[in-house]
């Protein structure tokens, strides 16, 4: 958010705070609130004076940030570009539209080995698979290939709870103490077999040793990662834990590094960074030409078009999505899985097997787009192959349609939502209610808190603040979860937050200043070689960073939406001391919504439960190593919090009351087909069974899958509520 709005925001809270006190204060804090708002009046004092004479470029000091205050996330809606109006260039039927999208989303089928996009995302928008679920340091420099959690040195071994957190330390409240152990390891997901592709599948395999697929046509060949068991390949595991996909549609840019761009090319994640993306459809003379599209407010368009062709996540390495079309057009949806008659949306097109859909993905696509796209006779080559226009259009189909399902997707209804939809209700969720409520509404002041003071959650106007002390009554909280958490979205890497100021300039730990991309900071989980973040680069090598690109005078050409100054005052190059960026190893703030259900945690996946999520910021993260240019990455608010025990089970009571029973339960809209996936090979890190031979063949064995399936949930859900990763209790260090 501008440091201009917070400065005014924070001063008009401690503004009436100081004019009256609320009851019960003590003369400590209303000083502490006294000093504090003297020294924010004269903070913006300094800060008018820079503003000035800003031409001159400036010495510059950030005012300070307190972030936005929590509200229901009913309040939110999310903007859509005209362009996908009913009717309008795309789209025809929204409702056939949604079907497609939840269908695609969820088949098997689509996979070159039985991996759905769900296949990841099946519980909870996350996944809980603990078999097979490791990753070395493939993103560190140099690269680390050895396995290393839990005392394991080879793939296929089983997640435990003793092995988390993946940094130990001898004091959980003190960075600096003894470490016990550390790993670079990530806890992630299971994808493909390393195969390369020469053909589409057309059969289904189904066998008890593999996952039930159609299987593309590839050969096995040795994994160059290191996802082998005595020389027979296992999958490979992400070297980036799975996020949810569930509120992700506030999220302007997608992805732990932010590469899903918020404007759709209809092709790639790249958006107008992808200078070879094309769709195609009849010029002015009626032939089937390229054409480039860019569709804003997209992000999940961009993001749901990079998993199906990943050699890590979903494909062969080699295949393209007009081949992926190639292969679904004429199949029937969901074929090898269960469908709930009661699903939400799509029930209706369930047949009397409950086996699939009775309809085809060309019907589907037919019904959900506007011809333009799709109905042409005439042939498109793409890289030396004839396609049809249907198959050509296929990644334009998926992103928009995989869009529009996960769209729906939206966690508004947690016990916090319900006591913002009416703070000053007796009788809502969290207003003087039994325990676990009465602890949560604590968590939340403690959450919202900064150097003793929060917005009061019961003011409707958002002025009122109040006085938050620690539990010893005295210290006053001083978390600031809501400088990164903030909004109604508790994410400010959102739509609404990012679009009108994507950069922001922030004071460092060590005192120096610089610049980030809004929403996409280094909080300390990891050292800066493990893992590049938004540092790394797309596949035209420019800067995943946002401010990298601005300072190169390139971000309004490869990003069109981001418009200057890009939410900074002074302009870039108005500073004599906060030009630098600070990019290395940062990732998106995620949203904090259902976060009890979809552990483990971080991008690394380092952590068990939301209780050493929480003992993680007591102590101010684990590392703060200097950036090349000297300078610390890590944000002045990422600090020792002094929380006690009671503080801690206070704030994670909080955040389990931010999980939607809906979700909880798998009820509509977050029903679903049923899904088998792998859970890991069958044997251990020791040795694997061979599995039977996939079509291609190839010199390297693959192993055999250990199998789990999911039942289907109809639009009523499930009889047993979801349960945390490893069934770990969340109050648990």
């Amino acid at each position: 958010m501008p440091y201009i709005w917070s400065f005014q925001a924070a001063f008009g809270r401690l503004r009436g705070q100081l004019s009256v006190a609320p009851p019960g204060a003590s003369p400590k804090s209303d000083t502490l609130l006294r000093v504090v708002g003297l020294g924010l009046v004269a903070t913006g004092m300094f800060l008018i004076g820079t503003v000035t004479v800003v031409a001159a470029a400036t010495f510059f000091i950030p005012p300070t940030d307190t972030g936005t205050p929590l509200a229901s996330l009913k309040t939110v809606t999310k903007p859509q570009d005209p362009q996908l109006t009913v009717g309008g260039d795309f789209i025809r039927n929204q409702d056939e539209l949604l079907e497609l999208g939840k269908a695609l989303f969820w088949d098997q089928q689509v996979g070159s080995d039985g991996q759905a996009c769900a296949s990841c995302h099946f519980s909870a928008g996350a996944d809980p698979r603990t078999r097979n679920a490791i990753s070395p340091g493939l993103k560190a420099t140099p690269v680390d290939n050895t396995f290393s959690l839990g005392g394991f040195h080879a793939p296929n071994s089983t997640v435990s709870p003793g092995e988390l957190p993946s940094h130990k330390l001898s004091n959980i409240d003190d960075r600096t103490s003894t470490v016990i152990s550390d790993s670079n390891d990530v806890v992630g997901s299971a994808g493909v077999f390393n195969r390369t592709f020469s053909a589409v599948g057309t059969s289904p395999f189904l066998s008890f040793d593999r996952v039930p697929s159609v299987p593309d046509v590839c050969q096995s060949v040795a994994d160059p990662d290191g996802f082998d068991v005595g020389s027979v390949n296992v999958r490979k595991v992400e070297p980036r834990n799975t996020p949810t996909m569930i509120n992700a549609v506030f999220n302007n840019r997608n992805f732990w590094d932010g590469r899903a761009q918020d404007i759709f090319n209809g092709v790639s994640p790249f958006g107008a960074r992808d200078p070879t993306a094309f769709v195609y459809k009849p010029n002015a003379a009626g032939n089937i030409a390229p054409t480039t599209v860019q569709i804003a407010f997209a992000s999940l368009a961009s993001q749901s078009v990079g998993p199906p062709l990943s050699n890590f996540e979903m494909s062969c390495a080699n295949r393209t999505f007009p081949d992926v079309g190639h292969k679904l057009l004429s199949m029937r949806p969901l074929a090898l899985q269960f469908v709930s008659p009661n699903d939400s949306v799509l029930g209706p097109l369930v047949g009397f097997s409950f086996t699939g859909l009775s309809t085809r993905y060309r019907d589907m696509v037919q019904q959900a787009f506007n011809p333009q796209w799709w109905s042409s006779s005439q042939a498109v080559t793409i890289s030396g192959k004839s396609y049809s226009q249907m198959e050509a259009n296929f990644s334009l189909f998926w992103g928009l349609s995989v869009k529009a399902y996960m769209e729906t997707l939206v966690a508004d209804d947690s016990p916090v939502d319900r006591f913002f939809d009416r703070p000053t209700d007796p009788t809502a969720a969290l207003s003087n209610p039994p325990a676990p409520f009465g602890s949560a509404r604590r968590g939340l002041n403690i959450f919202q808190s900064f150097l003793g003071v929060a917005p009061d959650p019961t003011d409707p106007t958002g002025t009122r603040t109040i006085n938050v002390t620690l539990s010893d009554h005295t210290t006053p909280a001083d978390a600031r979860c809501i400088t990164c958490h903030g909004a109604a979205e508790t994410t400010n890497g959102s739509i609404s937050n990012v679009q009108g100021a994507r950069l922001e300039r922030m004071t460092l730990r060590d005192g120096h200043c610089a610049i980030y991309d809004q929403g996409f900071l280094n909080t300390g989980v990891r050292p800066l070689l493990d893992d590049p973040g938004m540092a790394g680069t797309d596949p035209s090598n420019n800067s995943l960073s946002e401010t990298v690109l601005a300072q190169a005078g390139r971000l309004t050409t490869l990003v069109p939406t981001a418009l200057p100054p890009f939410g900074l005052d002074p302009v870039l190059g108005g500073t004599t001391n906060c030009e630098a960026p600070v990019v290395t190893a940062a990732f998106k703030s995620p949203a904090l919504r259902n976060a009890e259900l979809t552990g483990p945690y971080f991008h690394n996946g380092g952590q068990l439960t939301l209780m050493q999520i929480v003992d993680f910021y007591n102590r101010g993260g684990d590392f703060d190593t200097a950036q090349t240019d000297g300078l610390h990455p890590i944000d002045e608010n990422i600090h020792p919090l002094g929380l006690a025990e009671q503080d801690k089970r206070d704030l994670v009571a909080f955040l389990v009351a931010l999980t939607d029973e809906r979700v909880a339960f798998e009820r509509a809209p977050f029903d679903h087909p049923g899904l088998c996936v792998a859970n890991g090979q069958q044997g251990d890190s020791n040795s694997v069974k061979v599995g039977p031979r996939l079509p291609g063949g190839g010199p390297t064995a693959v192993a055999a899958d250990q199998i789990l399936c999911v039942p289907p949930t109809g639009a009523n859900g499930r009889l047993n509520r979801l349960t945390p990763f490893l069934n770990a209790n969340p109050f648990q260090h």
